[in-house]
């Protein structure tokens, strides 16, 4: 792990502004990242009280797959891509929401890779030592996006 590798997460991520749910990246290596989002309750998906409903899990694992493919493109030289989530299964949450101002570490670990830029991956939310939610992530890199999206 190398902290000259980038500078922000804002860097891995094609999100912006306030969807970008991740807050740091505290690790990373050929197989696995993990990610930390702050719960200040000032997200886009609070609640009044400031909680997160469990659903929003799924972004935030999503979105750390997103910076464990960024990760891995910096570290070939290669730009950051766009990638598309194609789904989850076993999507198990144990709380009913993410509370305000909790430290969520996120941690997800390739599975398997295929050539045709389908990958999967175990992902698991944490508060401290206790397990929050837990789901498998199924998601896509092409070679051709821009194609895909029309540009």
């Amino acid at each position: 792990m190398s902290a000259a590798l980038f500078d922000s997460v804002d860097e891995l991520l094609p999100h912006s502004g306030e969807m970008v749910l991740i807050s740091d990246v505290t690790y990373w290596d050929d197989e696995s990242t993990c990610v930390v989002v702050h719960q200040v309750g000032t997200s886009v998906f609070a609640d009044d009280e400031g909680n997160v409903p469990a659903w929003v899990g799924v972004e935030y694992m999503a979105q750390a797959v997103a910076i464990f493919a960024g990760i891995q493109a910096k570290l070939n030289d290669q730009p950051i891509r766009l990638g598309f989530l194609l789904g989850t299964r076993r999507y198990s949450s144990y709380v009913s929401s993410f509370p305000k101002n909790t430290r969520l570490d996120i941690r997800v670990n390739r599975q398997f890779f295929e050539e045709n830029g389908i990958a999967l991956f175990a992902c698991s939310i944490y508060a401290g030592e206790k397990l929050l939610a837990e789901a498998d992530i199924k998601a896509i890199q092409p070679d051709n996006v821009d194609e895909l999206i029309g540009r």
